[in-house]
């Protein structure tokens, strides 16, 4: 297939959001599996708020991705599973599941969160976001 591609004059890789909190809406969960056979999703977050952009910035219309991998039975590193699993828990927490819940992947679209960003280098060796941790909106309740 030929492409012809106009107006890359002026582009530039997009700049990172600074690192912290943001509010956030799942916009999209894709289906996949994973290079190593183990069934995942993609998940699509809408930028909904966050900390204020050192330049002045509107992340309103920005996305970040992150994957969630749905079966950590297949690691036999003991962190690397219980790190996934944990992950997926805290996932499917903040969207409002309970112990014990069966759910639908697609259930996530249109549910709200907060993730942690940080900045990583990408593979380009660009900055880029990095979801490193999420939680109910307001937070995951005091454990007393």
């Amino acid at each position: 297939m030929r492409v012809q591609v106009n107006g890359m004059g002026d582009w530039s890789p997009e700049k990172p959001l600074v690192a912290g909190w943001y509010t956030v809406q799942v916009a999209k969960v894709e289906e996949k599996v994973s290079e190593s056979g183990v069934p995942m999703v993609l998940l699509s977050y809408q930028i909904l708020d966050g900390p204020e952009q050192p330049d002045g910035a509107d992340f309103s219309d920005r996305m970040v991705f992150d994957n969630l991998i749905l079966d950590a039975s297949g690691y036999e590193n003991p962190r690397a599973r219980k790190f996934i699993e944990n992950k997926m828990i805290a996932t499917v927490k903040s969207f409002g599941a309970d112990d014990g819940d069966e759910f639908d992947t697609d259930d996530f679209i249109g549910k709200e969160a907060e993730v942690n960003l940080s900045i990583s280098k990408g593979l380009d060796g660009n900055p880029r976001n990095e979801v490193k941790g999420i939680r109910p909106v307001g937070g995951f309740p005091e454990v007393s």
